[in-house]
């Protein structure tokens, strides 16, 4: 969880069911790349 606007990330999946019902992942974006600048500051004082 990041400290300044306790915004929380994780690496999302794109899966797709098998027809033996197994899942197979097609693509994974690591949270590295989801990751944006904080919109706020929750930290400072108001």
């Amino acid at each position: 969880m990041r400290d300044s606007d306790h915004q929380g990330f994780h690496d999302h999946y794109l899966e797709e069911v098998q027809p033996d019902l197994k899942l197979k992942v097609i693509a994974r974006i690591p949270k590295e790349k989801l990751m944006y600048d904080s919109p706020v500051d929750l930290r400072a004082k108001l």
